[in-house]
């Protein structure tokens, strides 16, 4: 890890708030408004970064590596169909764009690669991008 990017994924610290003091791998994180920071969400439809496959404590802080694109492995926060376009909900987990309200812009982070009962992981294919429901 140690900084580096390898196209796919990029090393962030990451930032603890109030509601999450830590992450781990497969929890999906957004931005804290600062260059190269991150944090679990406390909300749903925040703006992704990606997934974290790799976390590592050091004495000043917590490096993350972020999967940016290509696919990885999410906890759903609900039951999602395969292909469904997918929002960072609370605790870093995913749901369903169309849980959102119509109207509503929603931050996809991507679409899931198969079907998954709240809880489990599912594989996503991310890219980030808005839309409008």
């Amino acid at each position: 890890m140690g900084g580096n990017v390898t196209g796919f994924q990029r090393t962030f610290s990451f930032k603890a708030n109030e509601t999450f003091k830590t992450v781990g791998p497969s929890q999906a994180v957004v931005y804290t408004g600062t260059e190269r920071y991150v944090e679990v969400p406390t909300e749903d439809n925040q703006l992704p970064v990606g997934i974290v496959t790799y976390q590592e404590e050091r004495i000043d802080d917590v490096s993350v590596a972020v999967q940016l694109d290509r696919i990885a492995e999410a906890t759903a926060a609900e039951n999602i169909p395969f292909g469904a376009e997918v929002i960072v909900s609370a605790g870093g987990k995913i749901k369903q764009a169309t849980s959102l309200a119509e109207g509503s812009v929603a931050n996809i982070l991507g679409e899931t690669q198969h079907a998954a009962k709240s809880g489990e992981l599912v594989q996503v294919l991310i890219r980030p991008r808005a839309k409008a429901l």
